[in-house]
């Protein structure tokens, strides 16, 4: 990343997606307003006016502007410069014979294990799938009988159909070539497979979302450096004469101003040929060949190729997932529609280049925010908050051009009788809509929605900043609100349409295939670059994990069975560390003393068979429900009296109230506390079961503990990162830090990170860990031998960063609580949003038949990465709909532990969250985490009392 003098380009017509992903400009598009950001000139680019004969004219007005350079561009590879070790392949680590010999009880036979290296110098590993490269942006034009990839992913081509050609900067060819080449970096070699496999628990047959891409072994994809004599500087002009060219190069190529490729080698690697346009002068273009990509390096290519096929299929780009607007599914009684699609990416995994497949369905509003806004003006005087709270932040779609945005702020001072240039006169966004679109704005009153983004211009270097505005009459809403996520009816409703069985979705990939195959035009595009996709998912074989045992009181053990459900033990064994609750307040209105009289009932009736002792808490009955009149009665109950626990019953839900009570209690009067929304226990039904598990939330807040799993570590600190960021972008990010300070691992320390702005979050977790390490060795009177973290809240695009920068602060932590002090170090990523699934082949009835992987399930081959150690884990059992795993990337292991190792702890910490009776979708030091950041970054907002950190406080 480079910044400096730069330029800057305003286009006041351009497409936009919600995920700022470059789109082709046209005239037809919603209106832009340019912002940029950076030093230097900045060149406005007006609509284009033609003249007679076809040729077009572009005024260029001069502006002062800011902007942040970027490098050479975006190309098909991103190159890491760590290493691991000096040499081309890793160096294998010694093990420690200590480590499996903790585990067995969970892995009977000896297994082997691979090292992860030692620390080196060199351009090393780091292959991205979109990394950044040599180019500036594709270049692609498509004409009857050719096919080539568009250029919409990288670069935003200043066109439209009914406007010529820009007119890019003066730029040589020769300059180009010549940045190019001196910014090029040769590709490493590739790097050796890592083993990674486990073999504990019983093996199963089991289907995947991934689809192999197999190669043509005489295609693949030929760089060629472009030269141009004379120099032609226009970026669109040097792609017409090649496109002149398809009897020497072909149809199918992907050319970005300065290096083509190709999907077969050429017969000379130097060719020369004089070529010329309709009436223009004659030009010698001469191809010199560079090398053939490797197989790692297409990968953005092959991408940037489907997404033209998804195009071809008529599916519509929304962020990174594409879907049919052709097909909706109507559900008239809640005013929505489904529009069905597909979420896709080519990656390379240990069974070779892939492509990841997965159904995924678009819910839309029939609604449009015009409406939400009167509704919003109907239910309060403040709706302007109220319409900010329900807009800003999510996505909406215009139907009349099929895009989505992503709205930012509303903009009250402006109106659709504002205006804006186009060109060289002044127009109202009304005029515009009725002059592009022939559609008439009904209410000239409204405001307008606001949406940012950066877009890159074709031929520069930079990103620029553009402001679409947007007419809320012609926006439509997408995604849920929470008031539809809790209204049963709707949430039954669209699940008919979206929770698809696991034999659904298999055929839903079938049928995908099938119709590129179908096809001409995708089935061309395909077998040009000499690609081709398997007509059936790929098999693979996936193990189940032993059941586990949970610990209650008493040394009560219980299996959890198959479906890993324990719910039944835990509300009729004692736990496995009650703690008496003798001083505790429960306060509520006066309109629920009957539900107040309830609860209490309940607590006593319930309390017995846990072993929690409770006392006859204190009662206070409110006037009201405002919020002041809460926070000042818990204020003047805390004052200078011992109070264990702050039972609070709220007659509705407000976020306000629930916000400010938690506040004080967590920061300025600290003291664990219970929020309950009264409705909750108006439910005679689930009263009793509902009031069970209140308790036992309480009991952990008080910092006890409700079972446990075996877990054979010694001296061992578990840790779980996960990050809260607020919906609005602008403020500030919560990191949740919870590490373990027990050897069952039922105790932990709890600290938040707040990251304000222009602070690395790091450092905050590097503050954390400290604190935790004094926790741990007041605890345990010596400081752990062994570290495992799971980080989740990580990309791949972040696994290079977390690797290089944040493990080696981590250690640096470590080492500054003694000279002397250096544990070992597993650091594990967690992520949680994948498209990855498998699904369990069965048998029924002698037919073959498919349903979700059982709790415990881990597959670690063939749709793994290549060059990391790393795992899916389904951990829950899933009712309906299918099951999303989990993806396990070991970053780091200088314990050197085995697979099995790593999956069944990883496995057991599924158990281990106090606030849902089985397994959760991760370790949960990582659910713990989870819940801090959010409880901080959306209520507290603010460092916790120190007197909570050892107590589950957020549950």
């Amino acid at each position: 990343m480079s910044s400096g003098r730069g330029r800057g380009f305003s286009v006041f017509s351009a497409k936009s997606s919600e995920d700022g992903d470059d789109q082709k400009s046209d005239e037809s598009s919603s209106v832009v307003k340019q912002t940029s950001s950076g030093r230097g000139r900045a060149l406005s680019f007006q609509p284009a006016s033609t003249d007679s004969d076809g040729a077009s004219t572009i005024s260029q007005i001069p502006f002062t502007g800011r902007g942040a350079g970027r490098g050479l561009g975006r190309g098909f590879v991103g190159i890491s410069t760590k290493s691991k070790s000096s040499g081309s392949e890793p160096t294998e680590s010694k093990k420690e014979s200590t480590s499996e010999d903790q585990f067995k009880d969970i892995s009977p036979k000896k297994l082997s294990s691979s090292g992860r290296g030692g620390e080196g110098s060199g351009s090393g590993r780091g292959l991205s799938s979109s990394g950044r490269g040599l180019t500036s942006g594709f270049y692609s034009e498509e004409r009857s009988g050719e096919h080539e990839i568009t250029a919409g992913l990288q670069t935003m081509n200043i066109q439209a159909e009914q406007q010529p050609p820009t007119v890019l900067p003066q730029r040589s060819t020769t300059a180009l070539a010549a940045e190019a080449s001196a910014q090029r970096v040769e590709p490493e070699v590739d790097l050796p497979t890592v083993m990674k496999h486990g073999r504990a628990g019983k093996a199963f047959d089991s289907i995947t979302n991934c689809i192999t891409i197999k190669c043509n072994k005489d295609s693949g994809v030929f760089e060629y450096e472009v030269r141009f004599q004379p120099e032609i500087d226009n970026m669109r002009l040097r792609g017409k004469y090649l496109a002149q060219l398809k009897d020497v190069i072909g149809s199918i190529k992907t050319f970005d101003g300065v290096t083509l490729y190709l999907p077969k080698k050429l017969e000379e690697n130097n060719i020369e040929i004089t070529t010329s346009l309709e009436g223009g002068e004659e030009v010698k273009i001469k191809f010199i060949f560079r090398r053939q990509k490797r197989l790692a390096e297409c990968v953005h290519l092959y991408n940037v190729l489907f997404e033209r096929i998804m195009g071809i299929l008529n599916y519509q780009r929304v962020g990174r997932k594409s879907f049919d607007p052709t097909s909706p599914k109507i559900i008239t009684q809640h005013k929505l529609e489904v529009w069905p699609g597909f979420v896709k990416s080519v990656e390379e995994h240990e069974g070779g280049l892939m492509l990841l497949l997965d159904v995924s369905h678009r819910v839309l509003s029939q609604k449009t925010v015009l409406e939400f806004f009167k509704e919003c003006i109907q239910k309060t005087d403040n709706w302007k908050d109220m319409a900010k709270k329900g807009v800003v932040g999510n996505i909406v779609l215009t139907r009349y051009n099929n895009k989505s945005y992503r709205i930012d702020d509303i903009d009250f001072s402006q109106n659709p009788l504002s205006t804006f240039k186009k060109g060289d006169r002044e127009i109202s966004y009304a005029d515009y809509y009725k002059n592009e679109y022939n559609i008439k704005i009904q209410d000239l009153k409204q405001p307008l929605l606001i949406s940012r983004k950066e877009m890159r211009v074709s031929g520069e270097k930079k990103k620029l900043d553009f402001v679409v505005c947007l007419v809320p009459e012609l926006c439509f809403l997408t995604g849920l609100s929470d008031e539809m996520r809790s209204n049963y009816n709707v949430m039954k409703d669209l699940a008919s349409f979206t929770k698809l069985t696991p034999f659904q979705r298999v055929e839903a990939y079938r049928k995908y295939v099938t119709n590129i195959a179908n096809n001409e035009k995708a089935s061309a595009l395909l077998s040009g670059w000499g690609l081709e996709l398997d007509k059936d998912p790929t098999r693979v074989t996936a193990r189940l994990l032993d059941e586990e045992f949970v610990v209650f009181g008493n040394k009560k053990e219980f299996s959890v069975g198959p479906q890993a459900d324990f719910g039944r033990h835990a509300t009729s064994n004692q736990v496995l560390e009650p703690i008496k609750l003798q001083n505790w307040l429960i306060i509520y209105v006066n309109r629920d003393v009957k539900t107040a009289d309830a609860f209490e009932e309940m607590v006593r009736k319930v309390s017995g068979p846990t072993g929690i002792n409770c006392a006859n808490p204190r009662r206070i009955e409110l006037g009201n429900d405002r919020t002041d009149t809460y926070v000042n009665e818990i204020r003047k109950q805390l004052n200078d009296k011992y109070i264990q626990m702050v039972v609070t019953i709220f007659p509705s839900l407000r976020d306000d109230r629930y916000a400010a009570v938690k506040k004080i209690l967590c920061a300025e009067c600290p003291c664990p506390s219970q929020c309950i929304n009264s409705r909750t226990l108006r439910n005679d039904a689930k009263n009793r079961s509902i009031v069970q598990k209140i308790l036992l939330q309480m009991n952990c807040k008080l910092g006890g503990s409700l079972w446990g799993i075996k877990i054979p570590l010694k001296d061992s600190m578990i840790i779980g990162i996960d990050t809260y960021h607020e919906a609005s972008h602008k403020g500030l990010t919560v990191g949740g830090f919870v590490a373990s300070l027990n050897s069952s691992f039922t105790k932990y320390f709890s600290k938040p990170a707040i990251q304000q702005k222009r602070e690395e979050l790091i450092n905050g977790l590097l503050n954390c860990m400290s604190q935790a390490l004094l926790h741990y060795k007041t605890e345990n009177n010596s400081l752990p031998e062994k570290i495992i973290i799971y980080r989740d809240g990580v990309g791949d695009g972040q696994l290079q960063y977390v690797e290089s920068y944040e493990i080696p602060q981590f250690e640096d932590a470590c080492r500054k609580m003694a000279s002397n002090y250096n544990p070992k170090l597993t650091f594990i990523v967690v992520q949680k949003r994948i498209n990855h699934k498998f699904f369990k082949v069965a048998r029924d009835a002698g037919k073959e038949t498919l349903v979700n992987p059982p709790p415990g399930s881990v597959l670690d081959n063939t749709i793994t990465r290549r060059t990391f150690c790393d795992f899916f884990l389904c951990s829950q059992h899933v009712r309906e709909g299918t099951t999303t795993p989990t993806h396990y990337i070991v970053l780091r292991d200088d314990n050197n532990y085995n697979p099995d190792i790593v999956q069944r702890l990883t496995y057991k910490l599924c158990f281990m969250y106090y606030n849902w009776v089985g397994t959760v979708r991760v370790p949960a030091p990582c659910q713990y985490a989870h819940k801090l950041a959010y409880l901080v970054g959306l209520a507290i907002k603010r460092q916790v009392d120190d007197s909570l950190l050892n107590k589950l406080f957020y549950l």
